[in-house]
């Protein structure tokens, strides 16, 4: 039934963002409130020796967030709509409130609870990057340093198998959590991180350190680190990214396999009424 319902109540809000859309460009209005539509298609062709539901991975999904907020927080809602070829299905994709007292700033909800510098993957993040989990966070913020405490548990049906990045191992399952610490600075030119963080599946810790550097003229050069207590695992991740008329980003990550990615996009001009990324 609710299924059910949030099938038909993402159709009326697409169709009629749609007809929205095409008379004047989406935007934030004077109450602070935005909203946006987004859709893409991934494929992803792994490794001939994979079983096939690894080697071949096709998903095109359909999103519509919607965003208000005051001077007490600020409230997230998105539903979205998915399709791997098998099957079509839509489900409530986020669910957030945030807010702030004093220097606390905190979040509880359903959204993705990703940190780390990585396009793709991020060595001392041990979450899924494309997927959306309930948890909460707080966040001491003071001048250039900041203390968090998180956590995260409970994949719903929003993130089935279908969502997830194929060559992505140990994250959090049904019923499992995972919690975090972290620490980070910010200087004049760069930010370091530091985090520590618990997997309840795997029963293992996990130590990151996490930097960036603005190189000034465009450039930035990014990078982490990740081990693994149980089993001595060490992730890490090197790039970079040059700021023009377009954004660029090269990184190499590696885990299990050597991984190079390269993307680009026109997010560095930020002028225009969509944005697009090729990856």
């Amino acid at each position: 039934m609710f299924q059910l319902f949030t099938r038909s109540l993402l159709t009326v809000f697409i169709l009629g963002s749609i007809f929205i859309f095409s008379i004047q460009p989406a935007e934030a209005v004077d109450d602070g409130s935005g909203w946006e539509i987004s859709t893409g298609y991934d494929y992803f062709h792994i490794r001939e020796d994979l079983p096939a539901v690894f080697k071949d991975h096709k998903l095109v999904n359909l999103a519509l967030d919607y965003t208000m907020g005051n001077d007490n927080g600020q409230f997230s809602f998105g539903l979205a709509a998915k399709d791997d070829g098998a099957q079509l299905q839509t489900d409530l994709k986020e669910l957030l409130w945030s807010g702030r007292v004093d220097k606390l700033l905190y979040e509880i909800g359903k959204t993705k609870w990703v940190w780390g510098r990585g396009l793709s993957f991020s060595p001392i993040c041990p979450l899924d990057m494309d997927t959306y989990y309930w948890g909460g966070q707080g966040s001491f913020i003071n001048n250039n340093r900041s203390l968090t405490i998180g956590a995260a548990w409970d994949k719903d049906p929003y993130n089935s198998d279908t969502s997830d990045m194929p060559l992505s191992t140990g994250h959090v399952s049904t019923n499992e959590y995972t919690g975090w610490f972290r620490s980070g600075w910010v200087f004049e030119t760069s930010d370091l991180t530091t985090a520590i963080s618990y997997q309840s599946v795997l029963n293992h810790w996990n130590f990151g350190l996490d930097f960036s550097r603005d190189l000034q003229n465009g450039f930035e050069f990014h990078g982490g680190v990740n081990i693994q207590n149980s089993d001595s695992v060490t992730q890490y991740l090197l790039g970079g990214e040059y700021s023009g008329h377009y954004l660029y980003i090269l990184e190499g990550y590696h885990q299990t396999d050597d991984i190079l990615i390269f993307a680009f996009s026109n997010s560095a001009a930020m002028l225009g009424n969509w944005q697009w990324e090729f990856r």
